[in-house]
């Protein structure tokens, strides 16, 4: 279900961005597949559903909808790694991965700072990066544009 929250987002952000814009998000595709990665904002098996990958159990299903060795997905702001083989604990080529990269903002696992993830697409490493910005800055903004409360708070909370 669409939060109000997200909503008030979503219809401010229309209100501020050009038609030429919108109309290039509009017509991106759901999945990407470059360098043997497959690139998703939500869920690989039903991308136009933006369904949540929380769990182990979320992701499993997700598994047989790319054949790639990794899948990068957001939508949870969580950053995670969910393997075909849970007894798995290093990125390899010869598995697949399920990678959250995380949240430059809004993040829901209790860390504020920006997350992000630095793939090395020849050694074939992944690492995630966090880094401080100026989340005040930015709270006063999105108090200023008359953004739900908890859109400004969640910045400071990581939740």
């Amino acid at each position: 279900s669409f939060s109000q929250m997200a909503k008030a987002g979503v219809l401010w952000t229309k209100s501020e961005i050009t038609e030429e814009n919108e109309e290039y998000l509009l017509n991106l595709p759901y999945i990407i597949q470059e360098h043997n990665i497959v690139f998703v904002h939500s869920s690989p098996d039903y991308p136009e559903e933006f369904r949540y990958l929380l769990s182990p159990e979320d992701a499993r299903e997700s598994f047989d909808y790319f054949s790639t060795p990794l899948c990068l997905v957001g939508h949870t702001h969580r950053p995670v790694i969910f393997c075909e083989d849970a007894r798995t604990k290093e990125i390899t080529q010869e598995k697949k991965f399920i990678v959250n990269v995380g949240s430059v903002g809004q993040p829901r696992d209790g860390n504020w700072r920006a997350c992000f993830v630095i793939m090395d697409t020849e050694q074939y490493t992944l690492e995630f990066v966090r880094v401080e910005y100026d989340v005040e800055s930015v709270r006063r903004k999105i108090e200023a544009n008359g953004l739900p409360q908890k859109l400004a708070d969640r910045l400071l909370a990581g939740m």
